[in-house]
């Protein structure tokens, strides 16, 4: 016999849950399936976690430099195994327990938990540990998980993911090498390099963090290599074997080739949606060709009743501020006659390294390679009272507009730049003209001036 409830929840990352939450408060009869832990990915193996790493190794590296600067500190020493402790038990401060307190505190909202993979028998009607449940709606946030690339020898020598480092390793490497060069790998090559790895990143482009403006990306790779890190550039990792250690086997785009020797891989070659165990195709749900949940801008599938929220929907935007608001959408589309849109407009994403490169909208590159015209305005954190004040000369603010004024993109390097884009996103969101951002009035002496210097620059003539 089914249980039937109002609607079923299949996911309980950012996406999953915040619908969850939107669903129980609004007193529904809720269902929500996960078959690993509560808070997906960035809570448990991702975003809380590597921050908390990423952040020991900014302090330990700060303390360094003030030692240097001729204060008589006791040189600070990493400890992975410490590090990695204080970052699990950061991670339940943020779920605010384990994982059976977390469970038990989604059940006091009235919200059902069921662990396990959750298969669909019908378009509406799932099977989850052998229990049969059922719905009129079912929101899809399965997630997305690292993608493993075909690699000839890879299998048998082993490797790592960002999940099974920060889960399965107690002692770092010595020498360990990144495929790929997005964002989790760059996070990871600077976090292993302070911890005292060897770390070699292996890139098949000629950049960096591709899809961010080259110009800075550029510049943080100089910061990072400065730091001991190599970048293998316009290369391809053809295959692996295993001796005394692992040798992974390149070929250049000129057609040269190289082998290097590592302790240990790290892969950071993409995402793949998590739909595996779905039986998607039972329910009539249509995905691309790669696997993701096609939706429309109201995150509906192909089938009636059915949305999805979060990465397994949206890989373009794989960021936990993006799947958040979707799950709420989804749910309160779910359960409207005039369901709204996903606002894809100004959405940021960073990097968390130390400088930390952030950005909203286009880069240089894209608005070129589209033909538009656009004007720029750059400042320098060197230029600033409080960059001199604070011996922090590191950093820059990129604006690009149109003719009329209109920001069309924002992109800073720079410490906290996470948090010094957000005056960029709100007047891109709002469609506010540069000169806001200009005219506004700005603490002294702080780092935001540099927002506020970069857009006087692309302010159109009077």
């Amino acid at each position: 016999m089914d249980k039937e409830y109002e609607v079923i929840v299949i996911g309980a990352g950012p996406a999953g849950s915040t619908a969850a939450r939107v669903a129980a408060r609004d007193q529904r009869k809720i269902a929500l399936i996960e078959r690993d832990r509560l808070g997906g990915t960035c809570l448990n193996y991702g975003c809380d976690p590597t921050k908390a790493l990423l952040d020991a190794t900014h302090a330990s590296h700060a303390a360094r430099a003030i030692d240097l600067a001729g204060l008589d500190l006791a040189i600070p020493r990493l400890s992975w195994p410490k590090a990695l402790a204080r970052a699990r038990d950061i991670v339940d401060e943020i779920r605010a327990g384990d994982e059976e307190a977390a469970i038990r505190r989604q059940e006091k909202r009235g919200i059902d938990v069921f662990t396990g993979d959750a298969r669909f028998d019908s378009g509406h009607r799932l099977t989850v540990d052998g229990e049969r449940l059922s719905a009129p709606r079912i929101i899809i946030a399965t997630g997305a998980k690292p993608r493993i690339p075909p690699i000839d020898g890879l299998e048998n020598c082993g490797y790592l993911t960002s999940r099974t480092l920060l889960t399965e390793v107690e002692e770092l490497p010595e020498r360990i090498a990144i495929i790929g060069a997005g964002p989790v790998s760059i996070e990871f090559c600077q976090m292993l390099t302070r911890f005292g790895s060897k770390v070699v990143v292996i890139e098949q482009l000629p950049h960096i963090l591709g899809a961010d403006d080259h110009e800075l990306a550029n510049r943080l790779r100089e910061l990072l290599a400065c730091e001991g890190i190599d970048f293998i550039l316009e290369a391809k990792v053809t295959a692996v074997t295993r001796t005394a250690a692992k040798t992974l086997h390149l070929e250049f785009v000129d057609g040269k080739s190289r082998s290097i020797e590592v302790d240990e891989i790290l892969l950071a070659t993409g995402r793949i949606p998590c739909t595996d165990t779905l039986d998607l195709e039972t329910a009539g749900v249509a995905v691309d060709p790669n696997g993701w949940i096609i939706v429309d801008d109201c995150l509906r599938t192909s089938v009636e009743g059915i949305f999805s929220a979060g990465d397994v929907a949206s890989p373009e935007l794989p960021f936990t501020h993006v799947a958040g608001p979707q799950g709420k959408l989804a749910m309160q589309n779910a359960f409207s006659d005039t369901p709204g849109s996903f606002n894809r407009h100004a959405i940021p994403h960073a990097t968390y390294t130390d400088p930390t490169l952030a950005a909203v909208g286009k880069t240089e590159e894209a608005l070129r390679e589209e033909g538009v015209d656009y004007c720029k305005g750059v400042s320098l954190f060197r230029d600033l009272a409080r960059g001199k004040t604070s011996g922090k000369r590191e950093g820059c603010v990129k604006i690009l507009a149109d003719r009329e004024g209109h920001i069309l993109g924002g992109h800073i390097l720079a410490e906290h730049a996470g948090d010094l884009i957000a005056p960029i996103v709100l007047a891109m969101r709002e469609n506010l003209r540069v000169e806001c951002v200009a005219e506004a009035i700005y603490p002294y002496p702080t780092f935001v001036e540099a927002v506020r210097g970069a857009a006087a620059q692309v302010c159109p003539p009077p």
